[in-house]
C-alpha cells in the first residue's frame, strides 16, 4: 500500500516532472497512470 501512496504524492507535481524529466505532459501521464494501476493491481 505504500508504494501506492508514494506514487500519488508525486503525481501532485506531475507538471515539474514533466519540466524536469523533459518529457511531454500527456507522455508522462499516461505513464503514471499506468504504474499507479499496476501498483493498486498488486496490492
Amino acid at each position: 500500500m505504500y508504494e501506492v501512496v508514494r506514487m500519488l504524492g508525486r503525481s501532485g507535481f506531475i507538471d515539474q516532472w514533466a519540466t524536469y524529466l523533459d518529457e511531454p505532459l500527456e507522455s508522462l501521464v499516461d505513464r503514471a497512470d499506468a504504474e499507479l494501476r499496476a501498483r493498486l493491481d498488486a496490492v
